[in-house]
């Protein structure tokens, strides 16, 4: 729910020279299954002129998450798109890296399990065998 506002320079490569023109400002979400599990769509945040040097679109979002900035352009006649992630609001703890880790340890910890079954297992198999091969 607080404002927030994406700065965006540009210059060209050979002269040097700012970029001048339109930019289109643009955001769709980017979580871990964007546009699986939510709407693909962009949404345009707005179009800009430079000012001094530089590019500024302001943004409210009301949900916290992660997203994609798309900024849009053309220089020379060809168009251009820059995409930027962003995270809004607080950033789970957990994350993609360490999610992956806890899955990794809990099927460790399953097969571990299963394993210490099947040895116990085989153990009063073995016992009970023993015991009538003995009478």
């Amino acid at each position: 729910g607080e404002a927030g506002r994406v700065h965006f320079y540009a210059t060209h490569l050979d002269t040097g020279e700012p970029l001048d023109g339109s930019v289109t400002f643009s955001v769709r979400d980017g979580g871990l299954l964007a546009g699986v599990l939510t709407d693909p769509r962009e949404e345009i945040l707005g179009a800009q002129v430079l000012d001094d040097g530089v590019y500024r679109q302001g943004f409210v979002f009301q949900n916290t998450g992660k997203y994609i900035i798309n900024v849009s352009f053309e220089a020379g006649g060809a168009p251009y798109s820059i995409d930027f992630p962003i995270q809004v609001g607080s950033s789970s703890a957990l994350g993609p890296m360490g999610g992956a880790v806890l899955l990794i340890v809990i099927i460790l910890l399953g097969v571990n399990l299963a394993q210490r079954k099947r040895v116990a297992r085989a153990r009063i198999k073995a016992g009970q065998d023993e015991r009538r091969s003995g009478q």
